[in-house]
């Protein structure tokens, strides 16, 4: 399975390097709206159709299995890259990439709950880590391949050769996940509205949501999909160095993986890897706003994929062991969906701010707010989740003393 989702990760992402420029050349109707904003929208598409598909992804798995949900959602992925070929206006590229959006996040989704469903409790950060360390080396060559391509070829060769890469993936994919392997969701608390939002009303879930998710999926979204190539084109770099420098981000991502797993055998504590890895990640924003060039936004590259390959596997656990503990009567399916619906809804929304930032004042700008963002993060975290964690061991401690006398 980790071949077929390198493949298709790879070609989700053929178009990072060049996708905002190519939105940029495109014609647009959408002449009464900022262009920045208008450069955003397709991003936005994808992000709200990866919302509203994230929740529903273990409630298909139930009904139709892991292999199938993939690769029917590898249909809708295949769509977007072969309409993208064709797309000339910025409406219809908000129309294929939103598509997209939704058959990438069901597909990454399944391919992330068969990890969980079938690996042993013990081992299920380490395989978190071994899961994001195949999807991020996808994208890492996807990203680097895609500004060749561009450059030598065209940008419309680049979204046929993505559309080659899924149909290749789901080939593969056919054959190596048994059919009629699936999770039984029988006893399962089915997947309700008021369950998500109940979610919140749990500090340490709050502190999670975000504190960790949120942020980390903003700058993901924002930074590297948007902000990113946008700012290295005004510095003057061409597609392909754009995708050479996005490769260390997702190196970095790789790297801080295989990181993941030797600091969870060493039994060091998913809190203390988030804190760590949000500090990363802030640190190389605010030094790229601060000091606009390209050697500071390939340090922030570095930086950004470093800490957000430390924090993946970790917010994923955390969640988990909430759905299996505190949170257990809402139900693993409520607690997932909610992750994945806060996290993308934080996104959209967080990008459109941005997106006027950078309008208004600048691109440097909008990168240090997304790291100023990040800090605020990883207070609400601390405060909410390891205060709370604080709070409740002086609890236990006070009632094992007894009362004064």
């Amino acid at each position: 399975m980790r071949l077929s989702l390198f493949l298709f990760a790879a070609a989700d992402e053929l178009a990072l390097s060049f996708f905002p420029i190519f939105t940029r050349a495109a014609e647009n109707p959408l002449t009464w709206l900022d262009p920045a904003i208008v450069i955003s929208l397709p991003i936005a598409g994808y992000l709200v159709a990866y919302m509203a598909a994230s929740p529903f992804s273990r409630t298909l798995i139930g009904r139709w299995g892991h292999k199938n949900l993939i690769l029917g959602a590898l249909i809708f992925v295949f769509l977007s890259n072969f309409g993208m070929f064709f797309a000339t206006n910025v409406l219809e590229i908000i129309f294929w990439r939103s598509l997209g959006g939704a058959g990438y996040a069901l597909a990454v989704l399944a391919c992330q709950d068969y990890v969980i469903d079938f690996e042993p409790k013990e081992q299920r950060t380490k395989s978190l880590g071994t899961f994001s360390a195949a999807l991020f080396g996808g994208i890492f060559s996807g990203t680097a391949l895609g500004g060749v391509i561009a450059d030598r070829f065209g940008t419309s060769t680049a979204f046929m050769f993505s559309a080659f890469l899924v149909l290749l993936s789901a080939a593969l994919l056919s054959r190596m996940i048994p059919k009629g392997l699936s999770v039984s969701t029988e006893e399962e608390i089915p997947l309700k509205l008021k369950s998500i939002i109940s979610t919140l009303k749990n500090p340490r879930f709050f502190a999670v949501c975000m504190g960790l998710a949120v942020p980390q999926s903003l700058m993901d979204q924002v930074f590297i999909s948007y902000l990113f190539s946008l700012q290295l084109d005004a510095l003057d770099a061409s597609a392909a160095d754009i995708g050479r420098m996005l490769m260390v981000y997702f190196l970095m991502i790789m790297l801080s993986g295989t990181l993941l797993g030797m600091l969870t055998k060493l039994k060091v504590g998913e809190s203390s890897i988030a804190v760590v890895g949000s500090l990363i990640t802030a640190a190389g924003l605010l030094a790229a706003a601060a000091l606009p060039a390209q050697w500071t936004m390939l340090l922030a590259a570095a930086s950004t994929g470093f800490g957000h390959g430390l924090l993946r596997g970790p917010q994923v656990e955390l969640t988990m062991k909430l759905a299996e503990g505190e949170l257990k009567h809402l139900g693993s399916n409520s607690v997932l969906g909610a992750l994945r619906l806060f996290e993308r809804g934080g996104s959209i929304l967080g990008l459109l701010i941005i997106a006027a930032i950078a309008g208004y004042w600048g691109l440097s700008a909008a990168i240090g707010a997304i790291g100023i963002l990040i800090i605020g993060g990883l207070a609400v975290f601390i405060l909410y989740y390891i205060g709370a964690n604080i709070v409740e061991l002086l609890n236990k401690r006070k009632m094992a003393s007894g009362p004064e006398t």
